[in-house]
């Protein structure tokens, strides 16, 4: 039997969340984040503050910080050296995987999230 579902989709700048509802009362989430725009450190922080936030907060627990003056122009980029061997990427074959997570895996995984946030 087929789950109904509705999505709703977020597009910013290059970086996309996905939120489905189902009809059985969960969720999934799906990220897109550019790494050009949001490191590590700055995605878990982005999710963290999501976490928090759905989970009923008015306001995240690390307010965002808009302090771009700081951040100085990029030195100019340097010519390209034309006697460099050109770059050899190997040639991997990928290969696609499904695999099961059992209910109860999830409900540990929930509950693990649960405490620490």
């Amino acid at each position: 039997m087929k789950q109904e579902r509705e999505s709703t989709w977020l597009s910013i700048h290059g970086n996309e969340i996905v939120v489905t509802d189902f009809q059985c009362g969960g969720f999934a989430i799906g990220l897109q984040l550019s790494h050009c725009l949001v490191d590590g450190i700055g995605g878990v922080q982005f999710l963290s503050a999501l976490a928090e936030m759905v989970k009923g907060a008015d306001s995240p627990s690390v307010e965002p910080v808009w302090s771009r003056h700081l951040l100085g122009s990029a030195p100019p980029a340097e010519p390209i050296d034309p006697s460099r061997p050109p770059l050899v990427f190997p040639d991997y074959r990928l290969e696609p995987v499904s695999f099961d997570i059992s209910t109860q895996a999830i409900s540990r995984i929930k509950q693990a999230c649960f405490e620490k946030t």
